[in-house]
This record gives C-alpha cells, structure tokens and sequence, in this order.
C-alpha cells in the first residue's frame, strides 16, 4: 500500500473528504458508521524496490530473517502511513470479526442485522458526528464498546467502565495478567461472561494471579482507570 498525498487539509476528527454516503436506489442510507481511514499505519509491499520507496513514505522499517524458503539474509520489511477506504474497509472487516468471535463465546451468531444494532448501540458521537449525522451513520466506531455490548457486559455488570485503560497494556503470561504502566496496589476485581465476581485482588509486581481460574473470556476491572477483556 502506497501513501496517498491529498491536498485538501483533514480536520482530526471530522470526515474525510474521500468518505462516501448517501441513499443508494433501494433507500438504503449509508454509511452505518465511520472507522478511521486517514493516516493509518499500513504494511508496504516488501517486494518493491528500494529505489521505488520515498523515505517520506516509511513510517517504520524492520529485517526479518527465514521467512522464505532458500533466504540466505535479512528481508526488509516497511510501514507507511495511508489514506483512503482501502484503510477505513480492513479496520471495519477486523473489528466485526473481533465481535463474530466473541459471540460465539456467548453461543451466538451475528447477522448483518445484528452488527448495525451494534453500531447504534456503541459508537461513538461528538460534535462532529452531530454536526453531520448523514455522513456518520450510528458515529465512530468503538470496538470496545462493541466487544462489552456483544457480551452483554455493557449494562450487565455495574460498575463496569466501558473505556480501556490510558497508558496500559495488557498481556496474559504464565497464568499472570501483566498489567504495563499499572502501579502496584491499584484494586483489580475479575469478572466472567455472567457477570459474577471471580476473583477481587491488587496489581502486585505488575500483574495479577490468575491460578486457578477456569479457561474463558473474563472481563478486567482496574481501579477507576477501566476495563479490558482477557482470554485464559
């Protein structure tokens, strides 16, 4: 994927001037909702020749080695940033498929008419979405959010924050729940797909206890910093 230079100046948070919507000839009005489609960090073909790459184009760049078969040294391998429905599609098509996933977790299967409920029921709006709601659909898509509805932990459980943590990340490791940026002792409670207290504890070394706990989906409480979902 290429980067895209446009000469019109996007606004952060607003529509992309590229974005399309309408009513198509069945009186189906579009789009449903927006995803993030300008200045997306993008793979670029390794193949090309690096006289064929811009150094304004390369975002990131890294070697890689063995990855065909008769490699004898380092692959380069590039990111750029790039514009366009070509990345607003992939992002859309990769946080449905997040939400087909947890569904079946919930022994559901998701219809098309079932996403857009979705969609109206965890996108975000702003003054922008507001300002043009026909160019919005339902808002900004939240995937989250989706994830939490989709679960049915959105409402299901109280006190339940329906926004990640700033600043944290999260990886499960060794029957560990390594919480990066937690500081120790911030209140940590977990919950199942039920919405049941299974455990209620304290970011100790920067992680949590998860011995004991039964294979599955469980949702994560941190303090008031937010929540996050974590699959043993």
């Amino acid at each position: 994927m290429r980067k895209i230079f446009t000469t019109i100046k996007d606004v952060v948070g607003d529509n992309a001037y590229f974005s399309s919507w309408g009513v198509d000839y069945a009186g189906h009005k579009f789009p449903d909702a927006c995803t993030p489609g300008v200045r997306i960090s993008a793979a670029i073909n390794s193949m090309m020749l690096s006289s064929e790459l811009k150094k304004e184009e390369i975002s990131a760049e890294g070697n890689f080695h063995d990855q065909f078969k008769g490699q004898s040294g380092d692959w380069p391998y590039y990111w750029g940033l790039s514009d366009g429905t070509s990345m607003s599609t992939p992002t859309a098509a990769g946080i449905v498929a997040l939400w087909v996933q947890a569904a079946a977790d919930k022994g559901k299967t998701l219809t098309n008419a079932d996403i857009k409920d979705i969609f109206n029921h965890s996108c975000d709006t702003d003054e922008f979405t507001k300002a043009a709601p026909h160019r919005f659909g339902a808002g900004k898509i939240n995937a989250y959010k989706g994830l939490l509805y989709v679960l049915d932990l959105s409402t299901g459980i109280q006190g339940l924050s329906q926004k990640q943590p700033d600043n944290i990340t999260f990886r499960v490791e060794n029957g560990q729940l390594i919480a990066e940026g937690a500081e120790d002792g911030t209140a940590v409670t977990l919950y199942n797909l039920s919405g049941a207290i299974v455990r209620q504890t304290t970011v100790q070394a920067g992680s949590v206890s998860l011995t004991g706990l039964q294979k599955g989906v469980y949702a994560v409480q941190l303090g008031k910093l937010g929540s996050t979902l974590i699959r043993l």
